[in-house]
């Protein structure tokens, strides 16, 4: 059936799964999509941070750095490639392409921020001294790291072993392989997505923000402390940085605050938790919000809602990538292009566990979940050259089947909410089969998923309009003339049912009973054309009036449709029957037939006369000739033999 007979089709796109790869034994503690910049080829690629592992998008594959256990110790694994084993609890690392940052809690107490160089470690901090005279010695209590193009920057805070507040260090590369840090009363690192680097450094009167773009370029912008909500000066709250505005989440409330003007270009104040996640500033004119089962899509000059979207579940995951958007609930990821306000669906993809981060840039997509046994993982799918599955809306009598051939590739198919009791759906070859065994008509819908090996498998709810049967029949064809055959004269009629059927049986006669016509019982009728021989048992040369009648079975369903047609006999097609006792002969005819020469046969006898019959028993007198058959020649000068004992009539030419 093709799409103009089916209605409406819905089309999926495939991504292709490029690598797949275990994170960790255990579910992480966050996983946020950044990106990584490669300044030979000057590409951002898509990634994703964790607590223990950093991965990203490389030029031909998935570039990962992580954590794993063997034999009680924790190793750091840069490609699966075991590199050094380290100590105490990693809960931050990112890399650069070129040196692999740590920070990790100690066994011992306080806290490390190590670089390394591939196996080689060219920085360990644990702390450090302040005060002129009497040097105190800190600790480090607290490192968080990020990333600025290639350029690794980190915030630590450090304590006395009394437990006295030391100033923070800010620390960063200075030149190749070269970090320092210096000191700052009080730094919070407000957020970095790999394109942009930002902290917040509190002085006497103002708030400094520090923002450092992927080339190196800084950015220092003072704000009166009056100027900014204290609840946004916390780690992580800027979202995204375009130009002099920056936008900012303190859980509640969404802002776009012009750092040069100094004011508030838009507020969004929800009653939950709000989540934004970093996307690519520069590539993108909307951000993407979210919280508890519904989202919007904003416009981050204006701060117009674009598009609101509800969910059946709530959303653990977002991404928003020049116009392509993919939502995420529990482990159902959704596929949408943005065009202008309207949001096209093109896919919903089954993963097999919870999904908790995504990220998606230039056609590449990362998906990051925990799996049921509780391990987290992450998909690299690549959806520029996808599979496309058009699925159809099914129109289809009740009792038949519709059938649908996919086009560039065959998934397998299963059922995971039935379409309906008596719908079934197979799946033969190319096609997939939607089959009806007497559903009565309406709307019914199912979800199905669709799988097709080295692809994110989809699944959808699948529509199917079942409609009374009105008529068995796309088209019935009557021949007009009688046509002789060895197994006697037949009228050929067309057949071609919209259903297959079980049973079909065919009767055709005129209103004055001149004409009478059956077939034999057809069984299994297929949904094509067939032609059915309407075997004549007499007709009276002419032309007749017909009626066709034909009963079929379906589904147990009993139909009968009635046809009208113009039948031609070119001479008269009588069946006789004859009985006789001792010297009388009755003759049946089931029409008048005039000046009909009749000869009596018996061994060794004869006896003929004219004589006319008409419709219905003739007796005429055999004058003592005891006939076995009788001969009938009509004025056409066709002659049938008609022979006694016989529980059928058999008509021959003589």
């Amino acid at each position: 059936m093709t799409s103009r007979e089916q209605g409406l089709e819905k089309t999926h796109i495939l991504p292709m799964i490029i690598e797949e790869l275990q994170i960790s034994e255990n579910p992480v503690s966050y996983a946020i999509p950044v990106y990584a910049y490669k300044s030979g080829e000057d590409l951002f690629y898509p990634g994703v941070v964790f607590d223990r592992a950093f991965v990203y998008v490389g030029a031909h594959r998935t570039e990962s750095v992580t954590v794993k256990r063997i034999g009680g110790t924790d190793f750091i694994f840069l490609n699966e490639m075991r590199l050094v084993p380290i100590r105490g609890v990693i809960y931050g690392i990112i890399t650069n392409g070129r040196h692999i940052a740590l920070a990790a809690k100690l066994r011992e107490g306080g806290h490390a921020f190590t670089i390394l160089d591939e196996k080689q470690s060219i920085l360990e901090l644990l702390g450090f001294k302040v005060g002129a005279f009497s040097k105190k010695e800190c600790i480090l209590s607290r490192i968080d790291i990020g990333l600025a193009g290639e350029k690794i920057y980190a915030i630590a805070r450090a304590k006395t072993s009394s437990g006295e507040q030391c100033p923070d260090l800010l620390i960063y590369e200075k030149s190749p392989g070269k970090y320092v840090y210096k000191q700052y009363d009080r730094l919070i690192p407000t957020g970095w997505n790999g394109e942009w680097y930002t902290y917040t450094r509190f002085t006497d009167k103002n708030i400094e923000f520090h923002i450092i773009d992927y080339r190196g370029k800084e950015k220092k912008y003072k704000v009166s402390r009056t100027d900014i909500h204290e609840s946004y000066l916390i780690p992580g709250s800027i979202v995204s940085v375009d130009g002099e505005s920056i936008i900012m989440n303190n859980s509640y409330e969404i802002i776009n605050y012009n750092l040069s003007r100094k004011e508030i270009k838009w507020r969004k104040t929800y009653e939950n938790l709000v989540y934004t996640p970093r996307n690519m500033s520069a590539l993108n004119q909307q951000i993407i919000a979210y919280t508890g089962n519904t989202a919007w899509i904003i416009d981050k000059e204006t701060g117009n809602i674009v598009k609101e979207l509800s969910f059946d579940e709530n959303i653990t995951a977002a991404i928003l990538d020049q116009g392509r958007l993919f939502i995420a609930t529990d482990n159902t990821l959704y596929y949408y292009e943005l065009d202008g306000g309207e949001l096209r669906s093109l896919g919903k993809y089954l993963i097999p566990g919870t999904i908790n981060s995504l990220n998606s840039l230039e056609k590449a997509l990362l998906i990051s979940y925990v799996s049921p046994g509780k391990i987290s993982k992450i998909v690299y799918a690549d959806y520029s050259e996808p599979i496309r599955l058009s699925i159809p809306v099914f129109k289809l009598m009740s009792g038949s089947k519709a059938e649908y051939e996919f086009r560039e590739a065959t998934p397998t198919i299963r059922v995971l909410k039935q379409i309906g009791p008596q719908i079934m759906v197979v799946r033969s070859g190319s096609k997939m089969i939607i089959a009806d065994k007497g559903s009565k008509p309406g709307t019914y819908r199912g979800v199905l998923q669709f799988e097709i090996h080295g692809y994110l498998p989809i699944y959808d709810e699948v529509t199917v309009i079942v409609e009374k049967l009105e008529t068995v029949f796309r088209k019935v064809k009557i021949q007009p003339r009688i046509v002789p055959s060895p197994m006697g004269p037949y009228i050929p009629v067309v057949l071609e049912p919209i259903v297959e059927l079980d049973e079909v049986y065919l009767v055709i006669h005129s209103p004055n009973r001149e004409l009478y016509g059956a077939s034999h019982v057809l069984y299994n009728v297929e949904k094509k054309e067939t032609v059915v021989p309407v075997y004549v048992l007499w007709a009276k040369a002419g032309i007749h009036s017909a009626e066709l009648f034909i009963n079929v079975w379906n589904r147990r369903n009993l139909f009968r449709e009635r046809f009208t047609s113009k039948i031609i006999a070119d001479y008269d097609i009588p069946t006789f029957y004859f009985r006789v006792t001792m010297d009388t002969a009755r003759i049946w005819s089931p029409f008048n037939v005039e000046a009909a020469r009749i000869t009596f046969e018996a061994p060794g006898a004869e006896f003929t006369i004219i004589h006319d019959l008409r419709r219905g028993w003739n007796e005429l007198d055999t004058h003592g000739v005891i006939p076995t058959r009788v001969r009938i020649t009509l004025r056409s000068g066709i002659t049938y033999v008609v022979e006694r004992g016989a529980s059928w009539i058999q008509l021959t030419k003589s």
